[in-house]
């Protein structure tokens, strides 16, 4: 079982909230790649596998909701929200938003898996990046500059599940 890597209370929200999200993000890459690499990307396996891209995206949006509202802007708070790691990491949800929302068009189009399934790369490459840098910059400067009165109002603010909406 793996461990935490935060002492935060509230980081461990998000933390866990980025272990799930890779469960699915990996879930649905992989069976991307097995429809590319078998040739069935199409029919009923297509929209059983975008109908997971689709729950997945919905957990993002949840994820990244919270992220905005509560974590960035209290981070903001200490470090600046015009430039730095927070803009960067906002620009990357965006980016990130973008590439879905392509795929989602295309194969709404009707156009073939090979076609979209860049975009989905794309979203899944830079996902698995901006958890990272999240993880390794972002929480770390939480944890330092963050004071208890703000871990347990933000800890309140994140204590919600992603897999359902609120």
């Amino acid at each position: 079982m793996q461990t935490f890597n935060f002492k935060m209370k509230a980081l461990r929200v998000l933390e866990n909230e980025h272990r799930l999200i890779m469960h699915e993000i990996t879930g649905w890459f992989d069976r991307m790649r097995e429809l590319e690499e078998n040739g069935q990307a199409d029919g009923p396996e297509l929209e059983a596998l975008m109908d997971k891209v689709a729950l997945s995206k919905e957990i993002i949006n949840r994820h990244q909701l919270k992220e905005d509202r509560y974590f960035f802007e209290m981070l903001g708070h200490y470090i600046g929200m015009d430039q730095g790691p927070i803009m960067a990491i906002q620009a990357e949800h965006s980016e990130i938003e973008q590439y879905f929302t392509n795929a989602f068009v295309m194969h709404g189009e009707g156009r073939a898996l090979t076609e979209f399934s860049p975009y989905l790369q794309e979203a899944y490459e830079i996902l698995y990046m901006h958890m990272y840098k999240e993880e390794n910059v972002l929480f770390p400067m939480a944890e330092k500059q963050f004071r208890t009165i703000d871990e347990e109002k933000l800890l309140e603010q994140l204590n919600s599940n992603i897999l359902e909406e609120t």
